[in-house]
């Protein structure tokens, strides 16, 4: 069966991990802080705090805000649970809001005419490597900008990357990443409070003080990265522009493929920005036949899927506000198919 992606994992990353378990040192230490001042670079954030995987660092990063239980927060119906997911889990009420058809995230009208008194933030996703309009960026004067950026490390917008927009962004490391760790994941941000709040809180709530002896002066836990996935995030960074050059070629060529049937919609990519694709997605325009494909092609020993989830239509979400009919996001969930990219 031909998978939907790989890991690019090569003798780099063994030696590297062969380089931690020799130093004895196995849980989070040198290496994470490393990684995590590399990829803050990379970014270009101010700072990169290292984390076990994106869905806590979504949570995390509500709490560190202080989300209650009367906050609202606004969340694009068409992603994967975790999105959603973390807006519950730190407290808070989940608002599921539709998704632009095209470009398969959610926009700043649409976020804008769901904001109110008890809106708290707004987690957009930057779905599957494509970046969001730079104007959704506006909206930080109204509400604070949360954005789950899991699939899309190395996105652009005029030459900037995603992790440098919003209030606080969050980047995954799973095997279905483009950059992985096996698990794992970053918190970037530009704020210097939030930092030291999300550093705290990960490490039980502890505070270092200037005599070398840690105090708690909050509730906190233990969401750190360990030295072992460090090192494999280390080597992956310094392959990640390689990955993404190739990854991005082999998409041109799926979109000058498909561009000459009228059967499907290739991906949306705005001028100046650069769309990863974490994800290859097709919009396939007939209804019904999607899943027709899905089996055609698994007939064939190809390995594709759904591209995500519309939340409204899962049992978990059922009780959480929605604006308008989501339409947009309906569609997306029975018409979308990824294709194998790697």
């Amino acid at each position: 069966m031909i998978p939907l992606i790989k890991p690019f994992i090569g003798e780099e990353e063994l030696m590297k991990v062969k380089e931690v378990l020799e130093s004895g040192y196995l849980t989070e230490g040198s290496f994470t802080q490393e990684f995590e001042k590399k990829f803050a670079k990379y970014v270009g954030s101010k700072y990169a705090i290292a984390i076990c995987n994106a869905t806590v660092g979504l949570e995390m990063v509500l709490k560190c805000i202080g989300v209650t239980s009367k906050d609202e927060i606004i969340v694009p119906d068409f992603t994967h649970p975790a999105t959603a997911d973390a807006a519950y889990l730190a407290g808070g009420e989940c608002v599921l809001v539709d998704v632009d058809l095209e470009s398969r995230n959610t926009t700043f009208d649409l976020v804008k005419n769901a904001i109110n008194k008890n809106t708290k933030a707004t987690i957009p996703v930057s779905e599957f490597g494509n970046p969001l309009d730079e104007s959704f960026y506006d909206l930080k004067d109204e509400v604070f900008i949360l954005e789950d950026a899991a699939p899309s490390i190395g996105a652009e917008i005029n030459g900037k990357k995603v992790g440098s927009f919003a209030d606080a962004t969050v980047f995954s490391f799973h095997p279905r990443k483009i950059l992985t760790t096996g698990e794992g994941g970053m918190i970037t941000t530009d704020d210097d409070e939030l930092y030291e709040k999300l550093v705290s809180f990960k490490k039980f709530g502890e505070k270092h003080s200037e005599l070398g002896r840690f105090s708690f002066e909050s509730i906190g836990t233990n969401y750190k990265l360990s030295n072992i996935l460090s090192a494999l995030g280390l080597v992956q960074l310094d392959k990640l522009e390689t990955i993404l050059k190739d990854r991005i070629k082999k998409a041109e060529y799926y979109n000058k493929l498909f561009s000459e049937t009228e059967k499907v919609a290739i991906p949306n990519k705005k001028n100046g920005t650069r769309h990863t694709y974490q994800s290859y997605t097709l919009y396939v325009k007939e209804s019904n036949k999607r899943d027709f494909l899905i089996q055609k092609l698994k007939g064939r020993g190809i390995q594709t899927q759904i591209g995500t989830y519309a939340l409204h239509r899962e049992n978990a979400f059922s009780k959480a506000k929605k604006i308008g009919e989501l339409a947009n996001s309906l569609k997306l969930f029975n018409n979308l198919l990824t294709l194998p990219l790697y």
